[in-house]
C-alpha cells in the first residue's frame, strides 16, 4: 500500500492542520479545522455553511468511529486535508449510537471528479486500520499525530 504520506503529498498536511483536544461537537470541530487550514481569500463561514447543509443531505460519519466531511470548491487547485482527534468521542449525526472521534475534513477542486472520489476512497481504506486509528486516538498533540502519519502512513 502506497503511504498516506507519499499518497497526499498534495494535500501538503502539516501540525497546524490537526487539532487534538478531548471534546467538541461537530458544528465546533468543522470551524476549527476549516479556520486551522489559513485558507486566504475564502469566507470561513460560508464554507462552514456549506459543509453544515452538506452534511445535513447526508451524514460523512462512515463508522468506526470516522467522519470524513469534504466539500468540492472550484476556487482552489489542490487537496486541503485537515484532522481533528477527539478522544471522549462526540454525536457526528451519522450511524445511531455510534460516537466519532476522528475526523478528516477534505477541500478539493471542483474540476475533476475522478481525482475527488479517488483521494476520497484511498483515504477512507486508510484510516480504517484499526492500529493507525487507536494510535491516532492517542495522541496527546498535534505533533505526535503528525508524527504518527509520517510513520504509519
Amino acid at each position: 500500500m502506497v503511504g498516506l504520506y507519499e499518497d497526499f503529498a498534495a494535500t501538503q498536511l502539516h501540525p497546524d492542520y490537526i487539532l487534538v483536544e478531548e471534546s467538541s461537537s461537530r458544528l465546533t470541530m468543522i470551524e476549527k479545522l476549516l479556520i486551522g487550514l489559513n485558507l486566504e481569500g475564502h469566507d470561513i463561514d460560508h464554507l462552514k455553511k456549506n459543509m453544515l447543509d452538506r452534511e445535513e443531505l447526508s451524514s460523512t460519519a462512515i463508522g468506526f468511529g470516522i467522519a470524513l466531511p469534504h466539500l468540492k470548491i472550484p476556487t482552489i487547485d489542490r487537496f486541503y486535508l485537515a484532522v481533528g482527534v477527539v478522544r471522549a468521542g462526540m454525536d457526528w449525526g451519522g450511524i445511531e449510537g455510534q460516537s466519532v472521534k476522528l475526523v478528516f475534513l477534505i477541500l478539493g477542486p471542483s474540476t475533476s471528479a475522478e481525482n475527488y472520489l479517488k483521494y476520497l476512497s484511498n483515504l477512507t481504506r486508510f484510516v480504517k486500520n484499526g492500529r493507525f486509528f487507536e494510535k491516532l486516538i492517542d495522541s496527546k498533540s498535534a505533533s505526535e499525530a503528525y508524527k504518527l502519519f509520517l510513520i504509519e502512513g
